[in-house]
């Protein structure tokens, strides 16, 4: 999986030697906004990104996963103050990891 969401729709839409017709036949998205999509221009709603992993037989959360990657990016920028922003991110899902193991621990009776 490339770490860019409209290289990945490309990718999945070249593979399977579809044009952007067929591919928004099939998931009901416009040609223009997938070619926006593919060009980074726009990102999906997750909507539109559970009909395109469904199309292409793919894992929505990881698209959904690429796409939020990718807005942070986007909005953010590649500097010390994402990287920062993202370690601190890291750390309370590491958190909310060992708390739901031990929700669920718990929760075995």
């Amino acid at each position: 999986v490339s770490m860019n969401f409209g290289k990945t729709l490309k990718n999945l839409r070249t593979n399977k030697s579809e044009t952007l017709h067929q591919v928004s036949m099939g998931t009901n998205i416009d040609v223009t906004l997938l070619s926006k999509f593919e060009r980074n221009v726009r990102f999906p709603t997750n909507d539109q990104i559970n009909r395109m992993a469904k199309y292409f037989n793919t894992s929505s959360a990881d698209l959904i996963a690429l796409v939020v990657s990718n807005k942070i990016i986007n909005d953010y920028g590649l500097n010390d103050i994402t990287n920062k922003a993202i370690n601190i991110v890291s750390e309370q899902l590491t958190s909310y990891s060992s708390d739901s193991k031990e929700k669920n621990k718990w929760n075995k009776t």
